[in-house]
């Protein structure tokens, strides 16, 4: 009995030697369970002269420290982090690929912000990343940058077309005194084709995006064609319905898969240019519609 008490004695005061253990590593290094935060308000856009307008529409921070990716975030967000000190921060701005919500991506044209950035433990931090287009660039000589405030216009209407692009001015332009306008109606301006006035080199080796801003009371399509074939019997390529919008809204189209469908019939892809074409259809529901564009920008 004796022993069978110093057994159940030993056992108890070694149970209670590991718990207080635990609990003393606990109580001496609280600070390990305590994060640091970082915060963003916003990602702001700043372009070159020559790099078009640097309104955008940045949804996302996609954080990397040290190298290693925290993940994407939706502005503005406050994130908590279990480290303390000074580390390397890599931001990169984050866009809603093809206006979907579920479709969220870093935009590959925008040079990240680095930095050093301070942590303290149950504290924030606050910073404001400013991305860039690549310093390498050059819009006005390499691919398509088109804000309508010029007296020419690189976009027209293909001669299928029943509607003309208009460059309407304020109140309805939304950057600068002036944007495109394309009226539809029921009658005799039904159908609205839209080109870009030069083709360009896209190969599917490459990221393409193209991003413009827009207005409208009617969906529209957005997709590329080959300038090379009949004008009655335009090979095109319809990637995107774009949804309407009653207020301005910037949208990120990604073109390469469209661009890939379109290789499958091109021997030398690599070579073959395309067009950008903007189509719209006036709703047999609507009496007329209208669509506003500006700020379009070809990236690849």
């Amino acid at each position: 009995m004796k022993q069978l008490y110093a057994a159940t004695l030993f056992n108890l005061i070694a149970c209670t030697i590991l718990i207080g253990s635990f609990a003393g590593c606990s109580v001496l290094d609280p600070a390990e369970d305590i994060p640091s935060y970082i915060h963003i308000d916003k990602i702001t856009l700043n372009a070159l002269a020559n790099q078009g307008t640097s309104r955008a529409t940045i949804t996302e921070a996609w954080i990397f420290m040290d190298g290693k990716l925290l993940g994407g975030f939706e502005l503005p967000c406050t994130v908590p982090i279990l480290a303390d000190g000074t580390h390397s921060f890599t931001i990169r701005g984050g866009v809603r690929m093809n206006g979907l919500s579920s479709t969220r991506a870093i935009y590959p044209s925008w040079k990240a912000w680095e930095s050093s950035v301070t942590l303290m433990r149950g504290q924030k931090t606050i910073v404001a990343p400013v991305v860039t287009y690549f310093p390498d660039w050059d819009f006005s000589n390499t691919t398509w940058l088109l804000d309508f405030d010029g007296s020419g216009t690189s976009f027209i209407s293909d001669p299928t077309s029943q509607a003309i692009i208009i460059r309407d001015s304020i109140p309805w332009a939304y950057e600068g005194p002036y944007s495109a306008k394309i009226h539809l109606n029921n009658t005799d301006t039904t159908v609205f084709i839209g080109v870009s006035a030069s083709q360009y080199y896209m190969p599917t080796t490459k990221d393409t995006w193209l991003e413009f801003d827009y207005k409208s009371d009617c969906e529209f399509t957005v997709g590329i064609e080959d300038p090379a074939t009949p004008p009655n019997n335009r090979y095109r390529v319809p990637w995107l319905l774009v949804q309407p919008n009653g207020n301005w809204k910037k949208i990120y189209v990604r073109l390469t898969d469209a661009l890939a469908e379109a290789s499958q019939l091109n021997a030398n892809p690599s070579f073959t240019p395309y067009k950008i074409y903007f189509a719209m259809v006036n709703p047999s529901t609507q009496a007329e519609s209208t669509l506003y564009i500006d700020n379009i920008k070809l990236l690849k």
